[in-house]
C-alpha cells in the first residue's frame, strides 16, 4: 500500500520514510507475564536510529506509545479510528517535537474496514509499511497470527504463547 493514500497527517510526515520502521502489534488480551518482555524491547531503542509504528486502541499499545513518547524515539501512530478530540500531554509534545506522526487509517482502507474491522485494517497497513515487525504477545489461532502468516517482513516474536500461564476463561 502507498503512502500517498494517507489524509490529514499530523506531525511529522518525513517519518514515513524512515528506513527502519518498526511495526509493533499485539494481541487483544495480552496475559500479564508479556508485559516484562515489552518492557524490555521498548528499553533496547535508539532514538538515532529506530522509529516505531504502533496503535493506541487497547491497553497495552497505549502503553508502548507512551514510552516510545517518553523514550524520544520517532513513532508512528497509526489509529484505526478518528482522531481524538484531546491528545494525551506527551503526544502533543512529541508532535510538536516532530518526534511523531499520527493518522488514521478510517480514510483510505474502506474496503478493508467492512471485512476485517479498524484493527484489522490499521494492523493490515502497518504490516505492509514496516520493514520488521515485533510481536507483543500472538495467539496461534488469532486474526493477528492469521495477518502474519505471509508477511516478507522479519517478524520477532517477544513472548510465546504458553497456555499453562492464561487466566481462566470468563464464563459469560
Amino acid at each position: 500500500m502507498e503512502t500517498k493514500n494517507i489524509t490529514v497527517p499530523i506531525g511529522n510526515i518525513n517519518l514515513l520514510n524512515h528506513e527502519r520502521k518498526t511495526a509493533f502489534l499485539s494481541s487483544r488480551n495480552m496475559p500479564d507475564y508479556c508485559r516484562p518482555a515489552i518492557t524490555q524491547w521498548l528499553d533496547t531503542l535508539n532514538a538515532d536510529e529506530d522509529c516505531v509504528m504502533c496503535g493506541d486502541l487497547q491497553k497495552t499499545e497505549h502503553k508502548v506509545i507512551l514510552g516510545l513518547v517518553k523514550r524520544g524515539i520517532p513513532t508512528i501512530l497509526v489509529l484505526g479510528e478518528p482522531y481524538p478530540k484531546k491528545w494525551p500531554t506527551g503526544i502533543v509534545e512529541a508532535i510538536g517535537d516532530q518526534r511523531l506522526l499520527a493518522l488514521t487509517t478510517t480514510d483510505f482502507l474502506l474496503p478493508w474496514v467492512d471485512k476485517y474491522g479498524m484493527a484489522d485494517a490499521r494492523n493490515r497497513y502497518m504490516i505492509a509499511n514496516a520493514s520488521k515487525i515485533v510481536v507483543g504477545f500472538c495467539r496461534p489461532d488469532g486474526q493477528l497470527a492469521k495477518q502474519l502468516k505471509d508477511v516478507e517482513a522479519e517478524v520477532t516474536l517477544l513472548n510465546e504463547y504458553d497456555p499453562t500461564k492464561e487466566p481462566p476463561a470468563h464464563k459469560r
